[in-house]
């Protein structure tokens, strides 16, 4: 009852999964008493049948196969080192080098390191909540080479916004590219919005693998990890997006992400990486860093512009009164991405009526917001109930 076998990031028998993977599928057979323990397995690519299973003993732990793509339907059988037989598990995946499918059983997509660290559970991952996201959506990721590794295609140079970004202190850690198409029509979808979660208790989720020599590259000491971020590329800048790092385990974590900034690829070269950027990047933040929008409060939200003179606008306060001079532009986009409404520093408060840029009322739902103040970015949604 012990032994676990886990297949890429999924455990078998758990039915009805995606399992990603680069070249090879993990394997990895995990029991409290590991002395001889092993398994057959067939249903993959040159082990189709129970006569030409795979055999996986406990003294080899990980064992890579190449499996090929598509549906699975994996059989696993345990034995003891008496010859003690177990019934025969049973479960159905997808195998996918590049995409899943959303939604799907566990609502995670999960891009293997390039190079194991020994390090359990810090694979970069997406988890997207049922009901974050309507309709079905097919999601690619790509872990692009790193910006200094591909000087004619993604020569960091190119990027001026890294050398004088006032919150970067290093080159780019790591780097990461969504695409994302319906399903149904295949139409590329750009920055991807979330709605509220089915379950309100969970949220949009992302873990950011990064490796040693990432951090060697991007000459960021061992002892600065605690300042690793994660920023995402907007078209023009590098935009602060947070994070905690966790150096024990290679990873960047964020929760409560709102959206994901993702680009179509270039007309008919839909997966050639050299042509365009990466959509999210972690960088060392510059030390003591003073953020502007650190005390920035958004409210009321939800708002209710009814006219009834209570919750009618959204206050943006920035913790004091501003200067005219300095430079603000709030932006609203709807759930579409269309943008609805820019908010200048002309007047203060700051405040949003829930009309857009012609005095127009626009409908209830969910709207984003963009802050751009004194070139530092802050995103965010708000709830507008009519």
């Amino acid at each position: 009852k012990d032994l676990k076998l886990t297949i890429g990031n999924i455990r078998l028998g758990t039915q009805n999964a995606t399992v990603t993977y680069d070249d090879l599928v993990k394997l990895y057979l995990d029991a409290s008493d590991s002395s001889g323990y092993g398994t057959k397995i067939w249903g993959m690519a040159g082990s189709e049948t129970e006569a030409g299973a795979d055999t996986i003993f406990m003294s080899e732990h990980n064992v890579q196969l190449q499996p090929g793509d598509g549906i699975k339907y994996i059989h696993a059988q345990f034995f003891d080192p008496i010859g003690h037989v177990s019934d025969v598990v049973q479960d159905i995946i997808i195998l996918d080098r590049n995409h899943i499918v959303y939604p799907d059983r566990d609502n995670e997509i999960y891009i293997p390191e390039a190079e194991n660290d020994e390090i359990a559970l810090n694979d970069t991952r997406l988890f997207i909540p049922e009901g974050a996201v309507p309709g079905k959506l097919i999601i690619t990721p790509y872990m692009a080479k790193r910006l200094s590794a591909n000087p004619d295609t993604l020569d960091p140079t190119k990027l001026p916004s890294i050398s004088d970004h006032p919150r970067i202190d290093s080159q780019i850690v790591e780097s990461i590219k969504f695409i994302v198409q319906n399903s149904e029509t295949g139409e590329f979808i750009s920055n991807l919005r979330f709605n509220t979660p089915v379950d309100p208790l969970k949220s949009v989720e992302f873990r950011f693998h990064y490796d040693i020599q990432s951090l060697i590259e991007a000459d960021v000491d061992f002892d600065q990890e605690d300042d690793l971020r994660i920023f995402y590329w907007d078209g023009v800048n590098w935009v602060f997006l947070g994070g905690d790092a966790n150096p024990d385990s290679n990873f960047v974590y964020i929760k409560n992400l709102n959206f994901l900034s993702t680009a179509p690829p270039p007309p008919g070269d839909p997966l050639n990486l050299s042509e365009y950027r990466p959509d999210y990047g972690i960088f060392k933040e510059e030390s003591g860093f003073l953020d502007p929008l650190a005390n920035l409060s958004v409210r009321p939200n939800p708002f209710t512009p009814n006219g009834d003179g209570v919750n009618d606008q959204v206050l943006f306060d920035f913790g004091r009164a501003l200067d005219p001079n300095e430079k603000l532009t709030i932006k609203i986009f709807d759930e579409r991405g269309y943008q609805v409404r820019t908010i200048r520093n002309d007047f203060y408060p700051i405040v949003w009526d829930g009309k857009d840029n012609h005095g127009s009322v626009l409908e209830g739902g969910l709207y984003f917001y963009q802050v751009d103040f004194m070139d530092q970015f802050h995103p965010g949604s708000l709830v507008l109930i009519r």
